[in-house]
Order: C-alpha cells, then sequence, then structure tokens
C-alpha cells in the first residue's frame, strides 16, 4: 500500500474572532499480486481533496464549512469525482452575560445544527471492480459446443457477467442534525440529537428487463432511495468525592427508523396487488403468511386454497389466508408482519 498527504492549516485569534482552516489532499493505491483475477490484481486508487474551515465568534456563535472532493476508480470518466459539502452552526448560550445567575445551575447550554452531503462509492460487491468495463468470460465450459466427426471435438463459449454502465455513480445522501448540550451542575452533561437522512442513487438490480433481450448477466443502475431518522442521547455523570476518589457513569439511548422511498420493483398498484410493495416499508421489514386458523378434517383442506408447500396437508395444519383470492397460496400472499 501506498499513501501520500499533504496538508495545509491554518489558525488565527483576533480580539473576539477565531477562524482556522484546513486543507488535506490524499492519494491511495492498493495492490493484491495474489488476487487469482486480472482486474482484482490490478492497483486500487483513490484520491481527494478534503478542507474545513472554522469562525468562533466570543467564545458564543460557531460556524464550521466541511467538503470533500473524491475521486473513485470505479465511476466512468464522467461520474468519477464527487463534490461532497456540509456545513454546520452552535450558539453556546450559557457564555452570554445574562447566563451568570444560572451557571451553577445550568452549567452549559449548547445550541447545534449541521447539514451536508456524503458520498459511497462501496457499493456493488468485490467483483464490480470497474462499473463502465463490461467482464466477459472467453472460456465458459458452460456455454460450449462439441462438433466434428462423432462430436470429438470441443470448444468452450463466451458469457457476458457484467455489462458496461458509464451512467452508475456514487451514491449520495443528505443529512440533518439538530443537537443540544446540557450541563447540570458541573457534574451532569446531557446531548440529545435528532437526526434526518434521505440517501439517493441507490444501485439496485433492474426488475423491466424482458428476457427476449437475451442478457446473460443483470442490468442495475442507482435507482433506489431510501430515509431514515432517530434520536441519539447520551448522559455523563462525575463527581469528585476527595482528591483520591470519583465516581463516574454514562447512558445511553438510539431510536433509529428507516424506510424505502423508492426501489425497483414490479408495478404492484397496477397489478392490482399494492400490499406487495416495499416502498414505506421499513429496510429491515419482514414478511410472511397470515394465519387464519387450523384445517378442521380432510373435507376443509379440499374445500380451502391450495397451499403447495410444507408437505402433505392434514388437521391440524395452519390454514393461511388467500390475499389475492386467485385460490392459491403463494408469494402474492404475503404481508408484512413483525
Amino acid at each position: 500500500t501506498n499513501y501520500m498527504e499533504i496538508a495545509m492549516n491554518y489558525n488565527r485569534d483576533f480580539d473576539e474572532h477565531g477562524i482556522s482552516g484546513m486543507l488535506v489532499f490524499t492519494r491511495r493505491t492498493q495492490q493484491n499480486s495474489n488476487a487469482g483475477d486480472l482486474q482484482k490484481s490490478l492497483p486500487y486508487k483513490n484520491q481527494g481533496l478534503s478542507g474545513r474551515f472554522t469562525y468562533s465568534y466570543d467564545k458564543r456563535y460557531f460556524a464550521e464549512f466541511n467538503f470533500g472532493y473524491n475521486g473513485s476508480e470505479r465511476f466512468a470518466q464522467n461520474e468519477r469525482y464527487g463534490f461532497f459539502p456540509s456545513f454546520g452552526i452552535g450558539y453556546l448560550m450559557s457564555n452570554e452575560k445574562f447566563w451568570k445567575p444560572l451557571e451553577n445551575t445550568i452549567s452549559k447550554l449548547k445550541w447545534k445544527f449541521t447539514y451536508g452531503l456524503v458520498g459511497n462509492d462501496a457499493i456493488g460487491d468485490s467483483n464490480d471492480r470497474f462499473f463502465y468495463l463490461s467482464n466477459v468470460n472467453m472460456n465458459d465450459d458452460g456455454k460450449g459446443q462439441d462438433f466434428g466427426t462423432n462430436w470429438g471435438n470441443h470448444i468452450n463459449g463466451i458469457t457476458v457477467t457484467r455489462y458496461a454502465n458509464e451512467l452508475i455513480t456514487w451514491e449520495k445522501a443528505k443529512k440533518m442534525n439538530i443537537g443540544i448540550e446540557l450541563g447540570l451542575f458541573n457534574k451532569q452533561e446531557i446531548q440529545a440529537d435528532v437526526f434526518y437522512e434521505k440517501r439517493n442513487s441507490i444501485l439496485m438490480t433492474r426488475s423491466f428487463i424482458p428476457s427476449t433481450m437475451g442478457l446473460t448477466a443483470d442490468v442495475r443502475a442507482n435507482v433506489g432511495a431510501a430515509s431514515g431518522k432517530g434520536i441519539d442521547m447520551s448522559v455523563d455523570y462525575s463527581h469528585s468525592i476527595n482528591k483520591d476518589l470519583w465516581v463516574t457513569g454514562r447512558a445511553n439511548f438510539t431510536y433509529a427508523t428507516s424506510k424505502y422511498e423508492k426501489i425497483e420493483e414490479p408495478d404492484y398498484l397496477g397489478a392490482g396487488t399494492p400490499w406487495r410493495s416495499q416502498v414505506g416499508q421499513k429496510l429491515s421489514q419482514r414478511w410472511g403468511f397470515i394465519a387464519e386458523r387450523l384445517f378442521i378434517d380432510e373435507a376443509d383442506i379440499a374445500n380451502s386454497p391450495e397451499q403447495n408447500f410444507g408437505g402433505k396437508l392434514m388437521a391440524g395444519d395452519i390454514k393461511y389466508k388467500d390475499i389475492d383470492k386467485d385460490g392459491e397460496i403463494t408469494e402474492a400472499d404475503k404481508l408484512p408482519i413483525g
């Protein structure tokens, strides 16, 4: 692995103002000579320029701007670089003069807000080294042919395992955070943050490619979208009993939920089965059949929708609900559960 970093820093305080700045350029090259695959054995290369600029006034007002201009070898030339900015502001209210009467009770009160765009190039799997290049197996025995006298000759065939796509690009997410830091009696500090994230350009396999096109590999694109939100809290306590004994403690609480905003799936609404759509459902949502009751006897089994799984049905087995009313229990009858 070869790594290069060039950094510039600036920091200055004058009167009640404080400013700082930093620029960092990085380049990383990594090679695995025993990868067992031509593409994987090529050097992995990434580079980027990042920056951070801050401003503070009278230790009460704070502002910060960050950016990353990153390049990834995985994407075509027009999609290779991404610009990802973010900013944040803060207000330390407890440093105001009018807070003096409260400083022994509420020793710290700070409000903060951040918003930014982040990018992710770690999409797909390890076999998707270069999305903009096709991957062709020129010696596929499974696609070979026999020919000649008594079919005594054999030649291997050709298989496309990935089609080139120059439009695949970074997965992007917009993130927002609103938080508060509260100090009590110079012993306890409480932090609470409410966050929201909207992720776009998620790489997914296209589901509307007709088999008549004769493609031998999946076609993928940045078509998915998801969102998440939640709250994160922490409580820290510290108390010095004497010079040799002190007590500290910490408690944390996090709640987060996420859902699909857009996903590559068939037109379930047009097909009359809207309950099958994952849009609006949790990313970790479980799906399953709805149990109506137990079968009573053989006559009950014969007069119920077919359940062609789990072996021969008997009295006492679970009877599942036929959601789409087609007389058969299939994948189309699954609903969100749990």
